[in-house]
């Protein structure tokens, strides 16, 4: 029997998979898609069926069966194969979704194809698919039907093992359902446990004997394929006990559940899987411990940024540990370091918390935590804009002074509070940030000087009434206090 990389050269084509009959192909160029069948593996009936099948009108979700313009017969490495071509021009397969990495893609494209059985249902029932028989063109599922054919012989099954896994116990024991409807279900579970679970793998006499005697799949015998936090979801909980239920060797499941009801249910694990919409919710319903604990989770296997930033908002806001949330945030930082977002949060948590930063800092056990937090308060400053780094220099300053930086906290006010050779008085936070700058350098001289200016200044203010009253009363107290600092230093 040639291989499929012969098949696939004399078709100009690629290899997609296994079908339940024959294997199924997509063309390089054009909208077509093939099915190989071997010749031995088909009667006159089922060549029958197949020109009956062509003859059929078209109809939405299952591709047309059209004439191969090279016969619908054809040899290639000696073997002559039925040729099924299929009018469609496919994206991907169901194959390729279940392979895919992504949870959210396989279950997404599951739950379509579930959505799509009950139209396929009304025109073919009984198709006894495998992944490679379901195709997506522009994110719609296609089925590449065949007619109601049954089981593929002995010899096939054992040629392509896989296909055993999609036949349901009863299909091995010759027992068909009329409807066909309970063994497509079968295979449909099936297809929707592997967007879970990597299935076993037996010799395929052992796979044969296991799948007509009993349960051959269940989700606590696979190995699952989902990250840590996505396993204790509720809704992949109550998704794998429906299919559970699907593939258990009583088949009353399979005749009361309908497709829908399945693709509900993978739908909501898709919504519970977008872990930053999760989190967001449990803190929402004031569940903010479980959020955080939920977030710290999956940022172990997903550091996405916008979910550092959410947790380092509950840290804060919900939690009371700005220490946490400054490390999340130095997370994101490096994470995406060209976005700005949460170099906004890192300052404005230090700006807002300080008193409390100042507090911790005191009790971290790691000694380069506080140099680590110096360095992320000071790039986060130089990142922001220059509008909000002018409305963030007093918080700078008086972060700098909290930290017994009166050098660079001097440097800083002194460049935010001068538009070229002009003094910009009127800022009167900086001022007084300015006073005690000069205090703490030992520069009593000058910051006695500026204590005169300021009250000068603010007496003005209060007469001409271009300051209101409450703030001049704040920046009057304010100066008293640095002004007792003052009086304590005695006379330069």
């Amino acid at each position: 029997m040639p291989d499929d990389e012969d098949v696939a050269a004399a078709l100009e084509s690629q290899l997609v998979g296994v079908g339940m009959w024959g294997t199924v192909y997509t063309a390089a160029n054009g909208p077509r898609c093939y099915r190989l069948i071997p010749n031995d593996h088909l009667d006159a009936g089922g060549r029958a069926g197949l020109h009956e099948l062509r003859a059929r009108p078209r109809r939405p979700g299952v591709a047309p069966v059209v004439r191969h313009l090279a016969g619908d017969q054809q040899e290639i490495g000696r073997q002559w194969f039925q040729v099924v071509c299929y009018e469609l021009a496919a994206d991907w397969s169901l194959a390729d979704s279940l392979a895919s990495p992504y949870p959210i893609r396989r279950l997404t494209d599951m739950a379509a194809v579930l959505r799509a059985v009950p139209g396929w249902w009304a025109r073919t029932a009984g198709f006894l698919p495998t992944p490679s028989d379901i195709a997506f063109t522009h994110q719609t599922p296609q089925l590449l039907a065949v007619p109601r054919w049954g089981v593929p012989s002995l010899r096939a099954l054992f040629m392509a093992p896989e296909r055993i896994g999609y036949l349901a116990p009863q299909l091995l024991l010759g027992v068909r359902d009329d409807s066909g409807r309970a063994e497509d279900m079968y295979a449909l579970a099936v297809m929707s446990l592997r967007c879970f679970a990597r299935l076993p793998s037996w010799e395929p006499g052992e796979l044969m004997a296991r799948a007509a005697c009993s349960a051959l799949y269940s989700s606590d015998r696979c190995e699952s394929r989902l990250p840590s936090w996505m396993r204790r979801l509720e809704a992949v909980r109550q998704a794998l006990a429906a299919i559970d239920a699907l593939l258990a060797h009583d088949p009353s499941a399979r005749a009361t559940m309908a497709p829908t009801d399945l693709a509900d249910l993978l739908e909501r694990c898709v919504e519970e899987m977008d872990p930053v919409a999760t989190v967001a919710a449990l803190r929402e319903e004031g569940r903010a411990k479980e959020a955080m604990e939920l977030a710290r989770t999956v940022l172990i296997d997903d550091p996405s940024y916008e979910l550092l930033l959410l947790a380092a908002a509950i840290a804060v806001d919900d939690l009371g540990n700005p220490l946490e949330g400054l490390e999340l945030l130095e997370r994101a930082v490096l994470a995406e370091p060209r976005r700005r977002e949460a170099y906004a949060a890192q300052f404005a948590l230090v700006r807002d918390s300080r008193a409390v930063v100042m507090a911790q800092l005191v009790e971290a056990v790691d000694p380069s935590f506080a140099r680590r937090l110096d360095d992320s308060v000071l790039r986060a400053f130089d990142q922001l804009p220059p509008r909000e780094q002018r409305a963030g220099a007093h918080d700078l300053a008086r972060y700098l002074l909290d930290r017994g930086d009166a050098r660079r906290a001097n440097k800083l006010v002194f460049t935010w509070l001068h538009d070229g050779d002009t003094l910009m008085w009127w800022q009167f936070d900086l001022m007084i940030d300015y006073v005690e700058t000069f205090l703490r350098l030992g520069r009593i001289r000058e910051a006695r000087e500026l204590v005169a200016r300021i009250k000068a200044d603010l007496t003005r203010m209060r007469e001409s009434g271009h300051l209101p009253a409450g703030q001049i009363h704040d920046h009057g107290m304010r100066l008293a206090a640095v002004e007792r600092l003052l009086l304590g230093e005695g006379p330069s």
